[in-house]
């Protein structure tokens, strides 16, 4: 009504559309609030879009909190009916009591200042296509009272949702019980909630915005770099963490105040294996620098098939095993490389891709190389030492993560010995030449590690490049 009035002064929007989501929760009265909103959309020549939702058995279906899901397909059907309309604005009457409301049961539950926050006046509901579909809180500032007496003097009719009435949700006993007995002692109670929840909104964006300024704290592969975040607050890097957990979940729904503090305590203090369980059967793992989140249970790459058995390493014929891929490059056959970077010795990052170049020695046999995952047992004598050491010792020593052991590369010979793995030493007989040594290299094992983006869904990453069939 308040908007069809500034429409009328010229003042507001040219285009006004009412919409009704009946959530059939309430039987009869359901149906007589949707019939109610239908007529008023009509008598004041406005579009109306009305529609139903069995919100009770998708709640069900999905175990979902059954206010939580009501939310969402409520929104989802305002926004639905923007864009039907080519609509920029979506406006709800959600008033300064219901503010109030919401930042008491952000309280009670443990919140930080996003929750004390509250409601913004204006928030983004979808970004992206064409633009912005942005939801207006017109009423944020003005009480409930204040409204009612507003359609009492002016003869609005309206109608009340009687479950608002019943105790049995927390926000109703917080409503009629809670915060009257407050405003006892406290009689602008209500005011004062709404208004601490602006002022902790302006902290809060000030606090989004620092986080929008550090850079570099999330890998290609979607995991939480830790050393980025040495340094910084306490304050900040619960921001951080709090973003990338949305940025990986969608969101932040069913997450407690425990979850956060078991995963700010795994971030400064866990061990490289560590992890939390998170609802959604989510598992945040820490892996030496960083934090990954993967489904419960799960330590392997979730995409990524190891190597059943070993692939021969042809020349100049580039294969893939997991994330890497591999090519045994001969002297001046630069057209067989991975990449145009001239090869050397150790480990490079070139475009935050990692490389390895193993320069091998004249005179060992090079055509009899294979490459394949790790087995029970693999063991092996790094150069120069004198010892044999388990990979999985290795492994860990040179913190290669759990979830990349079963599919990274191990070259090994026609007999199975271990002659290299990238990132660990090259075994004793097999290694590097001196980069001063005159005398050229007889080959070159040149190895990039593609990195797996956050959005990869699995395939079989196991495959010639050339499309040489496997054997």
């Amino acid at each position: 009504v308040a908007c069809h009035r500034v429409r009328d002064a010229g003042q507001g929007p040219s285009t006004l559309v009412v919409a009704h989501l009946n959530h059939l929760l309430r039987g009869e009265d359901s149906d007589a609030d949707a019939i109610f909103v239908h007529r008023l959309a009509a008598d004041r020549g406005l579009a109306g879009e009305i529609e139903r939702a069995d919100v009770a058995r998708i709640a069900r279906e999905s175990g979902q909190n059954l206010e939580a899901t009501a939310r969402l397909l409520r929104y989802r059907f305002l926004a639905t009916v923007a864009q039907r309309h080519r609509l920029q604005h979506i406006a709800t009457a959600h008033t300064q009591d219901d503010q109030a409301e919401t930042v008491f049961l952000h309280l009670l539950r443990g919140t930080g200042l996003t929750g004390l926050a509250g409601m913004p006046h204006q928030r983004p509901l979808i970004e992206g296509g064409d633009g912005q579909l942005i939801l207006l809180r017109p009423l944020l500032g003005v009480s409930r009272e204040v409204i009612l007496a507003h359609c009492h003097d002016y003869q609005i009719p309206y109608r009340e949702d009687v479950s608002n009435q019943s105790t049995d949700y927390l926000r109703n006993l917080i409503r009629h019980e809670i915060l009257p007995r407050l405003e006892a002692v406290n009689p602008a109670i209500r005011t004062g909630l709404a208004r601490m929840a602006d002022l902790v909104r302006e902290e809060d964006q000030y606090l989004e915005v620092r986080v929008d300024e550090i850079e570099d704290w999330e890998a290609a592969d979607g995991s939480l770099l830790l050393p980025s975040l040495k340094g910084l607050s306490p304050v900040l890097q619960r921001r951080i963490l709090r973003r990338w957990l949305v940025q990986r979940r969608g969101s932040l729904a069913r997450i407690a105040s425990t979850h956060l503090v078991a995963l700010e305590q795994l971030l400064a203090r866990g061990q490289s294996g560590q992890s939390v369980v998170l609802p959604g059967n989510l598992n945040v793992r820490r892996e030496f620098d960083r934090l990954r989140l993967s489904a419960a249970g799960s330590c392997a790459s979730e995409v990524d098939t190891p190597v059943p058995s070993p692939l021969p390493l042809l020349p100049g014929v580039p294969c893939r095993v997991g994330d890497f891929e591999l090519v045994l490059v001969h002297p001046g056959n630069a057209e067989a490389a991975i990449s145009s970077i001239p090869a050397s010795l150790g480990e490079e990052c070139v475009d935050g891709r990692r490389r390895w170049s193993l320069p091998l020695p004249t005179g060992l046999p090079l055509d009899s190389l294979f490459v394949r995952t790790r087995r029970p047992g693999d063991a092996y004598q790094p150069g120069p030492g004198r010892y044999t050491f388990k990979l999985k010792t290795l492994f860990i020593r040179h913190q290669i993560p759990c979830s990349e052991r079963d599919t990274y590369p191990v070259i090994v010979t026609g007999e199975g010995a271990i002659v290299w793995v990238p990132g660990l030493p090259v075994a004793t007989g097999w290694t590097c030449l001196s980069p001063s040594t005159s005398d050229p290299p007889g080959a070159v094992i040149e190895v990039v590690k593609v990195p797996k983006l956050a959005s990869q869904t699995g395939e079989n990453r196991v495959q010639y490049r050339a499309g040489l069939k496997r054997r």
